[in-house]
């Protein structure tokens, strides 16, 4: 008779817990070394988002609307 401690589904259920709570709460909660790991973790991720990102800002959807009232108005 085998006993199963975690299912597969379970220890990935886990794992992905222990890396949101290392990511999350880790910089605050955890001792030393891994207080900063969790910190640089934390910045990574913040970089990688930030580089995916564009640089330019986004585009205002009223924009063109915006001028065409502007005209509109000149007109008249």
């Amino acid at each position: 008779m085998r006993i199963k401690f975690l299912s597969t589904d379970n220890t990935i259920k886990l794992v992905i817990a222990g890396l949101i709570f290392f990511v999350l709460l880790g910089d605050v909660l955890l001792p030393e070394p891994l207080k900063s790991a969790s910190k640089n973790t934390k910045s990574a991720i913040n970089s990688v988002i930030i580089g995916v990102l564009p640089s330019k800002g986004f585009d205002d959807p009223h924009d063109r609307t915006e001028k065409a009232v502007e005209e509109l108005e000149q007109r008249n």
